[in-house]
């Protein structure tokens, strides 16, 4: 079982190396989970729908399409380089390379949730409406 976390914190210590030198994933996490809250605030009608009702689901729908993406791309850049074919030739378990993988993306998930948290403590209506009186018209 030593092994075992060993083996994770190994894949976990390269990807967060990896991640600190670039920081283009989670800035891009952010940057498109704020993109995701704008295009739901403007697509919702308050005028038929109250605003406390939709916030938390439109702020967790971008947290986790945004987390997904971000996972994706983890794996995108290890297949990109044909990296993932060393660390699955590793005689460790695949198991920990999976739980490796994730380990980051959670952080960094738990990350942009702690960045758009402030949006759930404010009512609703006052970050979509005022969002929405920015818009052209």
């Amino acid at each position: 079982m030593k092994k075992y976390f060993k083996d994770v914190s190994a894949i976990v210590w390269k990807d967060t190396l990896s991640e600190f030198r670039t920081r283009e994933m989670l800035i891009s996490m952010f940057m498109l989970a704020v993109l995701i809250l704008i295009i739901f605030i403007f697509s919702i009608h308050l005028g038929k729908v109250k605003a406390i009702d939709v916030a938390p689901g439109v702020l967790w729908i971008a947290i986790i399409f945004a987390g997904t993406i971000g996972l994706n791309r983890s794996f995108l850049n290890e297949k990109e380089n044909d990296c993932i074919f060393g660390i699955m030739s590793m005689p460790i378990d695949r198991s920990a390379i999976y739980f490796g993988k994730t380990d980051p993306k959670t952080f960094k998930n738990h990350t942009l949730h702690t960045a758009l948290e402030p949006m759930s403590h404010q009512k609703p209506t006052d970050w979509m409406i005022s969002l929405r009186r920015t818009r052209i018209r």
